[in-house]
């Protein structure tokens, strides 16, 4: 594979982008996934202190599967520096 193949990526649409777009947007992705767990973790102390046990509950699966995707992000982009994460291939 030539240097031009392997700075390539065809995105599932079609269409190509370079690696350098692919890590960029994996790095946006990471860090709006980090913003929405932390806006989902802020709002589960709100309704705790409501007492909306239910709200409380709904909002920390939310911040809790943004906080999943910010990892799995970012051990594709530093793959094995997160403990207890996945293994570096």
């Amino acid at each position: 594979m030539d240097q031009t193949q392997s700075s390539r990526f065809t995105a599932p649409a079609g269409g190509e982008i370079s690696m350098v777009e692919l890590i960029a947007r994996i790095q946006r992705a990471r860090d709006w996934a980090h913003l929405e767990a932390q806006k989902n973790y802020s709002l589960v102390e709100e309704h705790v202190d409501d007492g909306v046990l239910l709200q409380a509950l709904a909002q920390q699966s939310r911040a809790a599967a943004f906080e999943a995707v910010r990892v799995v992000l970012e051990e594709i982009l530093a793959p094995g520096t997160h403990s207890g994460g996945l293994p570096a291939s």
